[in-house]
């Protein structure tokens, strides 16, 4: 054979043997897909999608809640413009709201796994980082404060942000400065925080990169990017008028908007001493583990640094200017929602700690680091580690965690901890000591394959094999072609339907069937439900707060006439006990006043209401007024 035969051969060979690497790296990626998403689950309608889905409605209707206020401020000019829009343009492709969303979520929830994952692989240059970086960003309870999350299993704008933020990230990591603003950008067209916040936070690296490089222009660009795309959603708003109307002073806005509507997010002052205590333990603990960690380059120890440093200094800032002297800029930009990223930091840090440990033996505490953050708690409990670790450097004794005696204690005391403390999102202690460790495995299939298998071909056939069954079960668990105990198995982790799953669903279904599309009906202020089962306008909704000037004074004003109170002195724990206390005469009054042609009660709130029953369900009823 001659030289230039040989070497075409060889050719054609690499050329084969890197098709069947990109086949089975597919392959592997959408495994860990699937069993994610089986293990994470997936929840529709949440309590944030009854919110935020009848002005999708709208669109595809135009006769539905046309006497809603809410909604019809919803579709003005506002954040959420570009999100209601890509729902309502995917919807009228044949998939329908629900699987519109399904679709949506699945994508982001992709995107985020892979983005994590790749994430994990360039800073900690392993895969074994990129497989933990995946487990930790998807189970880690704690981290986080104002009730916020890195991620959730459910179909929201936060969510579907997330997914393209993430790889802003990356490719800032990877000093692509302009893509990773770009995707910023889109982010904040679903999720205007989402894409900003993480533009501010990383613009320090884009500043010492700048630096360097002796050149403004590179960090001028990517920040002239993401202002653009940011003004793509201000603008409009700003030229519709959707901020005007009557100026609302930076005291009563926050005092409307935080401290009565969102204190959960808003107020830190209010956020549970739980919460906190676990933040600032997971953050101290993660600055250590950070630093003593010798696979992570110093300069991505800067980077980890400053994100964490600059959400401390935000959530400073937040409380400075929401609680002491306040300011409704400060208040809209929810600067809580800094820590997920200053969570992802850490778990980055872990990531990299959880290879580099492995590579030294020290399996127990690659074990521990796995599970710690996956438990209740575990901020306190990572805090305590580290400070065991910090007495046995002190003491000269850090080589004991390599013994076999430390592996067995370390194993045992995991097993406690994931038995014992369970987080309240997990379904079942199996969850916890089964599903998740299983998962693990497959999530470090890449690694396993790589390092003890070299992708032989008994490994390949396991992958796919695998593979194509769970692709299967899942196209056939939810068409439901399955038996039916499968089917269910897989309709109660992979919630894609709507399903009413209370009285007042089942009342507000058939409310849907038996009434005109422009009904209007007085709810209590808490029930959520019933303008999304049955696609009819409400008076007033708590949970469904405008983002006009116009909509924010109505929202106080319809909220004022229903408690018949100062606001200041209003508790959003007490709304239907306000709405209870009313009398018969009261509510057809309020009802009349917003020419309400329905009011919904209860039995045991009222019994004489002045109007014919319409229908009911349990002890809810339904009355028309004349």
């Amino acid at each position: 054979m001659s030289i230039s035969a040989k070497n075409d051969f060889r050719q054609k060979n690499q050329k084969n043997n890197s098709r069947q690497e990109r086949f089975i790296d597919l392959s592997i990626y959408l495994l860990i897909i699937i069993v994610a998403l089986f293990i994470y689950g997936y929840r529709f309608p949440s309590s944030n999608n009854l919110v935020e889905v009848p002005p999708v409605f709208t669109l595809l209707d135009s006769e539905l809640y046309q006497k809603d206020f809410f909604v019809l401020e919803s579709l003005k000019k506002t954040p959420r413009y570009y999100y209601q829009y890509l729902i309502y343009f995917l919807s009228q492709t044949g998939f329908g709201v629900a699987r519109t969303y399904f679709l949506c979520y699945l994508l982001s929830f992709a995107s985020f796994i892979l983005g994590l994952y790749w994430l994990g692989q360039k800073v900690g240059r392993s895969k074994l980082s990129g497989s933990a970086l995946v487990f930790l960003g998807l189970f880690t309870v704690d981290g986080t404060v104002g009730y916020v999350s890195l991620f959730r299993n459910e179909p929201i704008p936060a969510i579907f942000a997330m997914g393209l933020a993430i790889w802003g990230i990356y490719f800032c990591f990877d000093k692509r400065w302009n893509l990773g603003y770009f995707l910023f950008g889109l982010a904040a067209l679903l999720q205007f925080l989402i894409g900003i916040l993480p533009g501010i936070l990383i613009f320090p690296w884009l500043a010492i990169e700048a630096k360097k490089a002796k050149s403004i222009w590179k960090a001028i660009s990517p920040l002239l990017i993401l202002v653009i795309l940011a003004l793509i959603i201000y603008l409009p708003m700003v030229l519709s008028g959707n901020l005007g109307g009557d100026a609302i002073d930076n005291r009563e806005f926050i005092e409307i908007y935080g401290y009565l509507r969102h204190p959960h997010h808003i107020i830190p002052s209010s956020f549970p001493r739980k919460e906190w205590r676990n933040f600032i333990g997971f953050m101290l603990a993660g600055i250590f583990f950070i630093r003593i960690t010798d696979s992570l380059r110093s300069q991505d120890k800067i980077k980890l640094f400053s994100v964490i440093g600059i959400t401390f200094l935000a959530l400073l800032i937040g409380y400075l200017f929401v609680e002491i002297y306040p300011l409704s800029f400060v208040a809209k930009l929810q600067l809580a929602r800094t820590t997920p990223f200053a969570k992802l930091m850490v778990l980055i840090g872990l990531s990299v700690l959880i290879n580099e440990q492995y590579r030294q033996r020290n399996l127990g505490v690659c074990l521990l680091l796995l599970v710690i953050p996956i438990v209740n708690n575990g901020g306190t409990l990572l805090l305590f580690l580290a400070m065991i670790w910090i007495g046995l450097k002190a003491t000269n004794n850090l080589t004991i965690i390599q013994s076999k005696l430390v592996l067995v204690i370390t194993i045992i005391i995991s097993l406690l901890l994931l038995f014992f403390l369970i987080p309240t999102e997990s379904a079942t202690i199996a969850e916890q000591i089964i599903w998740k460790p299983m998962f693990f495995w497959i999530l470090a299939l890449p690694f396993i394959g790589e390092e003890i298998f070299s992708f032989s071909r008994k490994f390949k056939i396991i992958v796919y094999s695998l593979t194509s069954f769970s692709l299967l079960f899942l196209s056939l668990g939810l068409l439901k072609l399955l038996p039916e105990t499968l089917s269910d198995f897989v309709y109660n982790r992979i919630s894609i339907v709507l399903k009413e799953s209370s009285e007042l669903d089942r009342l507000a279904l058939r409310f849907r069937e038996k009434s005109s599309k422009d009904a209007l009906v007085l709810t209590p202020p808490s029930q959520t439900e019933f303008r999304f089962y049955s696609q009819r306008s409400v008076v007033f909704n708590f949970a469904s707060f405008p983002y006009t000037n116009q909509g924010i004074q109505e929202w106080e004003n319809r909220l004022a006439a229903i408690a018949k109170i100062n606001l200041e002195k209003v508790s959003r724990d007490d709304l239907d006990l306000y709405y209870r206390k009313r009398s018969p005469t009261e509510l057809i009054n309020i009802a009349k006043q917003y020419d309400a042609d329905y009011i919904l009660t209860r039995s045991d709130w009222h019994r004489d209401i002045k109007g014919s029953l319409f229908d009911r369900e349990g002890k809810w009823i339904l009355y028309k007024i004349n």
